[in-house]
Order: C-alpha cells, then sequence, then structure tokens
C-alpha cells in the first residue's frame, strides 16, 4: 500500500468491523483475512501431507526474520516465546544475578515485569527500585538518581497497557548509558504493531512482545530480542531441546545460539500467522499506522471530553489509541458490558495489571478504550454517544 492507509480495504478484511465497534485492540487485535487465510493454507498442508512433510525449521526462521526485520534485529537475535510475560521470565531467570545488585523498574510496569523481577529480588538479595511517572511520562532524568554501580537491569515501557501516552525510551535508555553499566531491557509489548520500533537506535539490551494485540496475529505466541553477545550468558529456564545437547550420560550441554531460550516443540501454524500478521503491518507501514493511531486518539480525546458524566485520566500526554477512561457512579465492568450490549467492544484494566500507575491515579479500575488504524471517526461518535447514554443513566 503506498500513500495513505487504504481504509476500506483494511476494514473489509476484518471481519469484526462489519457488525460492531470494535476498540479493545489492547487486549487483542482481529487478524486480517489475508493472514487467516495462510494459517489455513498451511493447516490444509498438514492436512494433506502431515506436519513432518512440511518445512517446519523454515517456517521458525521465517517467523524470527520478519520480527527481526520489524524491529530492526537479525534473526538469531529473536527467540519466540508463548508471551509477553514469558520472556520477561526468561530475562528474570537468565540474569546470573549477584546479591546486593539493584533492578530498576516504573511506576508504568506491567504485572508480569514487576512480579517477576521481584520473585528475583527476593530470592537472590537484589533492591527493586521504582521511577515515578508524573502524568503517567516517564522522564529521562528521573532515571538518574536511580541509577549506580550496582544497577543490573533497567526495565522501562515504550508504551503503557492502561493509557496512551507514548515514552522516551531511546532517550531513556541514554541516560541508562551514561550513568551505569546496566543492562537495559524495553516492554514493548503495547507498542509493536502501532510504533516503529528499532532495537539499534534504542541501544537496548532485550525488548519483548506479543502478536496479539496490535500486531493483529496469534494467541499464545510472544518474542525476546536478545543482544547477540549477551545470548551466551543467558541461563535457560528450562533444559531440553533445542537448548541443550545430551552429550553423555553424565553430562549436557548448552548451546550458544538464540535456542538456548527455545523449548520442545511449537505452534508452526501460529508462526505463519506471526510471519503473515508482519508483513501486513510492514506492507501497510508501521509509520502510517502510527500516525494514524495518534490521529485517532486525539480525535477520541476531543470527543470523550465534550461528554458529561466522563472522567479521562491521561489528557496531558495522551495521544495515542488507548483511552482510559470512566463513568460517574458507573463501575467500568457494568460500564463496559453496557457498551457491548450497544455492539461496542471495549475492556476493563484492573488495578492488578498494571498497580502502580493506577494507584497513582486513584483508581481499581479503568474502561479501557483502544482504537487501531482500521476504526474510524465515526466509530468514535458512536461510542462517545454510547458512554453519554451511560453516564445519563448512572445519574438516574
Amino acid at each position: 500500500m503506498s500513500g495513505t492507509i487504504d481504509l476500506e480495504r483494511v476494514r473489509l478484511e476484518t471481519g469484526v468491523t462489519q457488525d460492531r465497534v470494535y476498540v479493545n485492540n489492547a487486549r487483542m487485535s482481529p487478524s486480517p483475512r489475508p493472514v487467516l487465510e495462510a494459517v489455513q493454507a498451511i493447516q490444509e498442508r498438514a492436512w494433506r501431507e502431515g506436519w513432518m512433510g512440511l518445512d517446519q525449521p523454515g517456517i521458525m526462521a521465517r517467523a524470527r526474520t520478519a520480527v527481526a526485520d520489524l524491529i530492526g534485529a537479525r534473526g538469531t537475535e529473536i527467540a519466540i516465546t508463548q508471551s509477553a510475560s514469558y520472556s520477561i521470565n526468561l530475562i528474570a531467570n537468565g540474569i546470573d544475578w549477584q546479591a546486593g545488585e539493584n533492578i530498576v523498574i516504573t511506576e508504568l510496569a506491567y504485572r508480569s515485569v514487576a512480579m517477576s523481577l521481584l520473585r528475583a529480588a527476593q530470592e537472590r538479595g537484589l533492591e527493586v527500585r521504582v521511577v515515578p511517572a508524573q502524568d503517567m511520562l516517564l522522564r529521562p532524568e528521573d532515571f538518574r538518581k536511580h541509577l549506580d554501580n550496582r544497577t543490573r537491569l533497567v526495565v522501562a515501557t515504550m508504551q503503557p497497557m492502561f493509557c496512551g501516552v507514548p515514552q522516551p525510551v531511546a532517550e531513556i535508555g541514554r541516560v541508562v548509558r551514561e550513568h551505569s553499566n546496566a543492562l537495559y531491557c524495553i516492554n514493548a509489548t503495547q507498542a509493536v504493531g502501532q510504533r516503529p520500533v528499532d532495537v539499534r537506535a534504542f541501544d537496548c539490551d532485550f525488548l519483548f512482545g506479543t502478536a496479539r494485540k496490535w500486531l493483529r496475529g496469534p494467541r499464545g505466541i510472544g518474542f525476546l530480542y536478545v543482544r547477540e553477545p549477551l545470548i551466551p550468558q543467558m541461563r535457560p529456564t528450562y533444559m531440553g531441546y533445542p537448548a541443550s545437547l545430551w552429550t553423555g550420560p553424565q553430562s549436557y550441554q548448552i548451546v550458544d545460539s538464540i535456542d538456548r531460550l527455545h523449548l520442545g516443540d511449537y505452534p508452526y501454524a501460529s508462526l505463519v500467522e506471526l510471519t503473515g500478521a508482519i508483513r501486513y503491518a510492514m506492507d501497510i507501514g508501521v509509520e502510517k499506522i502510527y500516525q494514524r493511531n495518534q490521529h485517532l486518539g486525539k480525535a477520541a480525546r476531543l470527543a470523550l471530553r465534550e461528554v458529561r458524566g466522563l472522567e479521562l485520566y491521561d489528557l496531558t500526554h495522551g495521544v495515542m489509541g488507548t483511552v482510559p477512561v470512566n463513568v460517574r457512579n458507573v463501575p467500568a465492568e457494568v460500564a463496559v458490558a453496557k457498551l457491548e450490549q450497544r455492539g461496542i467492544i471495549a475492556c476493563v484494566a484492573y488495578e492488578e495489571n498494571a498497580l502502580l500507575g493506577l494507584r497513582k491515579i486513584g483508581q481499581r479500575e479503568l474502561i479501557r478504550v483502544s482504537l487501531h488504524y482500521y476504526n474510524t471517526e465515526a466509530e468514535i461518535e458512536r461510542l462517545a454517544k454510547a458512554l453519554g447514554d451511560i453516564a445519563i443513566e448512572g445519574a438516574r
């Protein structure tokens, strides 16, 4: 596709748009029809020929190459994982921690990031430090006071799960490099597929994401980038093929490649879907998607701030398609259910998902509206009207 996004085409290729307003992309986006057709084709071949007749190593290699092309890495630096949460656990269990070291996270951390690193800290005698986020924005200079010569890992969020505030991860990375020898990790789960990602420009050591959100890929697939020189230093969380070789009755050998973070069999149809979803996004143009999602995010905030009875929480810096909102006097779960009755699919973001961030704004739960490039301005108007109606009902 060239020029602007062919909105008519992408909506025709997105079945959910035919009979509802789908604004739940931060949780799970529907795959485009061409991607699903590629999956059906490989499943059909497996039905006729059996999986052993297919090029399984090639399917894996193409998936890793697609991820690498998307984020500016090499295929040899990409591990295919079960999820973003699985990826951060590989990091937490793979680093050779030393007692007395510290880990830096932020108030925007997702629960699996916080919990995996908190457990590592408790088990290995580490300190966890938290960088604040004023108005949901991380400021690079705030990282300096949390860094010292015992800082081993810094984990920043590229895009929070509960709001639409882009984070300056490249600038944060420069501060980390200038003021410590720490490893730098980026959670790109809510960014990849809707914002350009470049691990070289970010100068990060790790970056992870998932397929089922903004990439419009399959469930149960994620990825982990590890800077190549670090790969042989990573301790595998689990042992088995292809991470290690059984070399003798009492011996084994861990491979030096990224395969040390792989284990067992993989859902090859889902790898085909991941590859197709990435190529679909890159064909549209990630920069175009980025601009479109900013446009939709700004349009949604302009529309919703005019609706009486609504509370919006990221108006200072929020520009992306994820919009946190609540209806006064109506619990978020109730409001989301009422939206679904009106053919609008959103979701609830709970405190347990981003405890520090939601506590910072004094909310236990939020309605999370998350628009992607195939959404329209007319759908935003429909959403605003529906939330306005729910607010009127709640005020009675």
